[in-house]
């Protein structure tokens, strides 16, 4: 995966120019309108003008989601989180350190959790009726019926 950045370098002059300061008001000013520019730590010393697809509160918005979802186990969202907190900046993934406590998550996920909720997206996508039981799990991983019912089942709004 290539570098969200595109970097270039200065030869460290051997006295203070004033192309050396008139780079360095460019790159603040470059900052100021809300450029990403990195100084990367490298010889000759080089800097990145860097692009990100989210902003901050943008990813802090994505994390809350993702922290406070009921259907995610804590395995689950965490690794969520940690594939997020990479969009972010260095500084910016300090901000985004924060834990949500939810109360009543699974204890456990596997693949066809998510399976069975794009199952159910595409059923809602294509106007089709959705049938499920509902089930509780006992402390020994052992599954009974919650409802005495029959199936559950709904139609997607239309």
């Amino acid at each position: 995966m290539g570098s969200p950045c595109r970097s270039w370098s200065r030869q460290r002059p051997s006295v203070e120019s004033s192309a050396r300061k008139s780079l360095y008001r460019d790159i603040e000013t470059l900052r100021e309108f809300g450029m990403d520019v990195r100084t990367l730590r490298r010889q000759p010393i080089q800097y990145a003008l860097c692009e990100r697809d989210f902003e901050l509160p943008q990813l802090m918005l994505l994390v809350d989601a993702v922290q406070s979802s009921r259907f995610l186990s804590d395995g689950a969202s965490n690794a969520l989180v940690k594939s997020v907190r990479q969009l972010a900046s260095t500084e910016e993934r300090k901000a985004l350190n924060k834990q949500v406590h939810v109360h009543g998550r699974p204890k456990r996920q596997d693949q066809s959790d998510f399976t069975a909720v794009d199952k159910v997206q595409q059923a809602i996508a294509d106007k089709s009726k959705v049938s499920f039981r509902y089930y509780r799990y006992g402390a020994g991983g052992s599954a009974w019926r919650a409802k005495k019912e029959r199936h559950m089942s709904s139609r997607p709004l239309t």
